[in-house]
């Protein structure tokens, strides 16, 4: 599924729901092909693989401020 989110010249902004083995990369270049102009992905962004979500994420900045920080309850069993 591709959901297009806006387009400011010279910049397409979509969002991809995919499944494993998806190259955006290419689907950029594709997208770029059909329209006779050429494209290449500037900025990708992976919210969620399988499990994992992006909003469940921890920062990074915390972890590295407070290396003794409990990650146990942030961890689904999966």
């Amino acid at each position: 599924r591709i959901d297009f989110l806006n387009y400011d010249y010279p910049s397409l902004f979509f969002k991809v729901t995919c499944s494993k083995g998806t190259y955006i990369r290419a689907l950029a270049h594709d997208i770029g092909q059909q329209l006779g102009c050429g494209a290449y992905l500037h900025n990708l962004e992976r919210t969620r693989c399988g499990l994992f979500s992006l909003k469940d994420a921890i920062d990074q900045t915390l972890l590295m401020q407070q290396p003794e920080y409990n990650l146990q309850p942030h961890l689904k069993s999966l």
